[in-house]
């Protein structure tokens, strides 16, 4: 599977992949900040010389794609970036048509983006400067805080990331880490709880 675009030929390197679990296709994420779905007939038989193209790419994440999970119910995709600090929630029309996603900001707040809006007093999900377009919010960047890791609710309703950064000295110096459990609604994009618990960094979820 070529990971590459037109602009930049060159192969990069592939960081995660899952598998859908209604099976049929799987998801990976690279280093160029694209998410791609793959139809996995298409791995038996290809044409001589040709190389088997993606179904659907998520364009999005302007730094390394570092995490990608399918929901429960195969009809999307969680994707984070530990560079960029974002976390998005891929979905499409029929025949991976029409991606369209919400990000959430590893920052205390959030941002929807493509046009929806968030639920009635919750916490919107951010743009980071980088994918600002039109209808979407204009949104100041982050701070230092990294997705470590991310997971759906066993229902598909809840999503819960993991993240972390580098709190500050009294002379501008970091020194150790700020560690947040955060818990999302999967369709609105709302930041419905922040859960301090860990001392460290917590890569597992």
């Amino acid at each position: 599977l070529v990971h590459a675009t037109a602009h930049a030929p060159s192969r990069f390197k592939v960081k995660c992949v899952d598998v859908c679990p209604l099976g049929g296709h799987v998801v990976t994420g690279s280093d160029d900040g694209i998410g791609r779905v793959w139809r996995c007939a298409d791995f038996d038989a290809p044409t001589a010389g040709a190389a088997v193209e993606p179904v659907c790419e998520l364009h999005g994440h302007p730094r390394a794609v570092t995490d990608v999970v399918y929901a429960h119910a195969g009809d999307r995709v969680l994707t984070a970036s530990m560079a960029d600090g974002t976390s998005r929630i891929w979905s499409w029309g029929p025949g991976h048509s029409r991606p369209r996603h919400l990000v959430l900001q590893a920052s205390n707040e959030t941002i929807v983006a493509d046009g929806d809006s968030a639920a009635p007093g919750a916490l919107a999900a951010r743009l980071s400067p980088a994918e600002q377009r039109p209808g979407v919010r204009r949104a100041r960047r982050g701070g230092q805080a990294q997705f470590k890791s991310v997971v759906w609710s066993a229902d598909d309703q809840l999503v819960i990331t993991s993240q972390s950064g580098k709190r500050q000295g009294g002379g501008g110096e970091a020194y150790d880490a700020q560690q947040c459990l955060k818990v999302w609604h999967s369709t609105s994009g709302a930041l419905l709880r922040m859960i301090h618990a860990h001392s460290d960094e917590c890569h597992g979820l």
